[in-house]
């Protein structure tokens, strides 16, 4: 997961533009650490709602709220949504530490 938030954005851009140019990606792309089966859905959930967080003086979590209402509106209930909270805040929490890592933060 470290390796998607640190990288993804970059990655996504440039594995385009290799594919525009008709040319092989690089073996460090090619070859870029996957998620576990399963937790596709729940990353993509934490990149959707990503935008949510309020950024001032910080990057805070990403509102409780905000999942709430992703789950209402994608008809996510029970366990799943159970999973959804859990995994969700679990990810943000690594990706707020990740954040501050390279912010140079304690």
């Amino acid at each position: 997961m470290e390796y998607s938030i640190v990288h993804g954005p970059i990655e996504e851009k440039l594995i385009k533009d290799y594919a525009g140019m008709n040319l092989p990606l690089p073996s460090k792309i090619a070859n870029a650490p996957q998620l576990r089966l399963g937790l596709e859905l729940f990353f993509s959930v934490f990149r959707d709602l990503d935008s949510t967080r309020q950024i001032g003086n910080f990057e805070g979590s990403i509102p409780w709220t905000a999942i709430k209402q992703y789950c209402d509106e994608y008809d996510i209930v029970g366990e799943q949504r159970d999973d959804v909270f859990y995994f969700v805040r679990n990810i943000d929490e690594a990706y707020l530490k990740i954040k501050a890592r390279a912010d140079g933060k304690p």
